[in-house]
């Protein structure tokens, strides 16, 4: 029998944790599964211990001292695996394999931030992948980079497995049907840099007189920073109102994206983004900057992909929306979900799962 343990951060409500969760209450029909945490808290506390699965609480929180520590818990617990899915803790359970290998350990690849190309730190963590008997990413273009960084590593250690989308069963067909109303575009990205907030409010003032009335934005999400207070005094100051709106974040996004007609992500990184696979399960099409896997996911549809993140072709896709008619961009939408709905399956991708991660 697999015993596996698993290691995180915390349990909040983040995309890597939804994924674990997502794997352990498959896992544990044929595994035994334990956590290990360096915080005991998040959503995901609760619906583990209900599952019967232990959540353990770390004394170390990082490095060497943290490795030392999953190494005799996984000992002790006489675990033949040990997971992990974020850079802090894959590191520290790929050091726990030293100096002599008790037990395999499998590291997720999910972070699209370019500074782990260029920054020395970040670089560590993908060498660290060595000591790895397996990595899982989540998107091609991942794969790609730690390729790009660590020379040594065997590709064939790497494996592409997409995340895991439980079954939307939400009505859809709420979506705006008059033709002659502005086709809404939802939106759900915390107020944030990265999310590039700023740079869609600049391709609505450039493209603003051919736009007004064809395209609505709602966008949903938590002030980080203060890209938030930037955009409210940009929309007041250019009196933007009638075409975009700044929301506080829902807990129903689902909702909120069936009540549109597209899906939209104008990020300038992502890891492989759950907006536009849930979008794609929904039936809707969507707009978005070329990150991660969009391009290849795709290609040879008639989704809108910005030719980058820029503002001026961000605006350049919102007049080839605007000119679309609703019963299009519908069309576009069934399309979506019957060629990649899929892909996304959680029995499939739990297979792909227990055929990488073995003792």
């Amino acid at each position: 029998m697999k015993r596996i343990l698993i290691v995180n951060n915390n349990l909040e409500a983040g995309g890597a944790e939804r994924q674990l969760f997502y794997i352990t209450r498959n896992l544990i029909k044929t595994s035994h599964v334990e956590f290990l945490v360096l915080e005991k808290k998040g959503e995901f506390v609760k619906r583990l211990e209900e599952l019967g699965v232990k959540i353990s609480i770390a004394a170390s929180k990082k490095g060497w001292k943290l490795s030392r520590e999953i190494r005799k818990y996984a000992l002790k617990g006489n675990f033949n695996i040990v997971l992990a899915f974020l850079p802090t803790c894959n590191l520290a359970c790929e050091l726990s394999t030293l100096p002599i290998k008790r037990h395999k350990v499998y590291a997720g690849a999910r972070n699209a931030n370019p500074d782990f190309i260029t920054n020395k730190k970040y670089r560590l963590y993908y060498w660290a992948h060595l000591l790895s008997d397996g990595v899982i990413s989540n998107s091609e273009k991942n794969k790609e980079d730690i390729l790009q960084i660590n020379k040594l590593i065997n590709p064939e250690k790497i494996h592409v497995v997409r995340n895991i989308l439980p079954d939307i069963s939400i009505d859809t067909t709420s979506a705006a049907q008059e033709s002659d109303s502005p086709i809404r575009i939802a939106v759900a990205a915390n107020y944030r840099p990265q999310k590039n907030l700023l740079s869609v409010l600049q391709a609505i003032l450039s493209s603003r007189e051919s736009i007004t009335g064809k395209i609505f934005i709602d966008w949903y999400g938590l002030p980080i920073g203060t890209d938030y207070e930037k955009g409210r005094t940009f929309i007041k100051e250019h009196s933007l109102e009638s075409i975009i709106n700044l929301n506080p974040p829902t807990n129903d996004v689902l909702s909120k994206y069936a009540e549109a007609d597209v899906v939209g992500l104008f990020s300038l990184f992502e890891g492989f983004p759950n907006s536009i696979c849930e979008a794609i399960l929904m039936g809707k099409m969507v707009i978005t900057t070329p990150v991660s896997d969009i391009p290849m996911l795709l290609e040879g549809t008639q989704n809108i992909l910005c030719a980058s993140a820029d503002s001026r072709d961000i605006a350049e896709s919102l007049l080839m929306l605007s000119t679309m008619s609703k019963q299009k961009i519908a069309e576009v939408g069934t399309a979506n979900k019957e060629n990649y709905a899929y892909m996304f399956k959680e029995q499939n991708i739990i297979q792909q799962i227990e055929q990488i991660v073995k003792p």
